[in-house]
C-alpha cells in the first residue's frame, strides 16, 4: 500500500530542532521554559536529535551543567556519540542560535510538527485497518482511541514571564488600595462569623 511517506516527507523542522537543542546549550534554564510543551525525545524527527534531546534530559535530571563536554561524556556512555556525528556537530548546535528569548517559540514548533506526524501515523493506521477489512466496532473502537490519543496534547501556551504576572498582582492590589471594598467581592462567606474571621 502506497502510504503518504512514500510521497513526501512527514511534516518537521529541522533548524526548529536544531535551535531549540543550541538555546539548551546556551542556557539550561530554558528547560523550564520548555516545559509546558512536554517534549519528549521523539517529539523530533531527526533521529540524531531524538539521542542528544534524550542525554540532555538525563543530565538535567542528574542535576548536571549541560555543554558540549558533559553531553559529549553521556553520549559515549550510552554509545550514541558516533550516530549523532561525533562532538564536531555539537559544537555545531551549540552555535546554530545567539540568543535564547525564542526558544519556547521553537520547542512549540517541534511539538506541533510531532503532533502532526501524530495524526498522520494514525490515519495511516486507520486506512490499513480498512483495507484490511478488521471488524467494524474493532475499527470504529480503535478510530476513538487513536483520537483520544491526539486530544492529550494541549496546544495552549501557558508559560507567562514573571515580570507579567507580577504586573497584574500590583495592579490588583492598587484597585484594592483605591477601592477597599474590592476586597470582600471575591470572598466566600460559610455564613459562620467565626470560621471566615479565621480564613479572612
Amino acid at each position: 500500500m502506497v502510504t503518504l511517506d512514500d510521497i513526501k516527507l512527514p511534516p518537521n523542522n529541522i533548524d526548529a530542532e536544531k535551535a531549540v537543542l543550541g538555546s539548551i546549550f546556551l542556557d539550561n534554564e530554558v528547560l523550564f521554559l520548555m516545559d509546558s510543551y512536554h517534549l519528549i525525545p521523539e517529539d523530533f524527527y531527526q533521529k540524531e536529535h531524538q539521542y542528544i534531546f534524550e542525554c540532555i534530559k538525563e543530565l538535567w535530571v542528574m542535576r548536571r551543567t549541560i555543554d558540549v563536554i558533559t553531553l559529549t561524556d553521556q553520549l559515549t556512555k550510552r554509545n550514541f556519540i558516533d550516530l549523532v556525528g561525533g562532538q564536531d556537530y555539537l559544537y555545531e548546535l551549540s552555535t546554530f542560535v545567539m540568543t535564547t528569548a525564542t526558544a519556547p517559540e521553537y520547542a512549540k514548533i517541534v511539538k506541533e510538527k510531532s503532533v502532526l506526524r501524530s495524526i498522520l501515523k494514525a490515519c495511516q493506521n486507520i486506512i490499513g485497518d480498512v483495507y484490511d477489512q478488521k471488524d467494524t466496532l474493532e475499527i470504529i473502537d480503535a478510530i476513538q482511541k487513536r483520537i483520544f490519543d491526539l486530544t492529550q496534547y494541549d496546544s495552549s501556551d501557558t508559560t507567562k514571564h514573571i515580570k507579567e504576572i507580577l504586573e497584574q498582582r500590583i495592579e490588583e492590589h492598587m484597585a484594592i488600595v483605591d477601592n477597599p471594598e474590592l476586597v470582600n467581592e471575591h470572598k466566600i462567606m460559610s455564613g459562620y462569623a467565626s470560621l471566615d474571621a479565621m480564613t479572612g
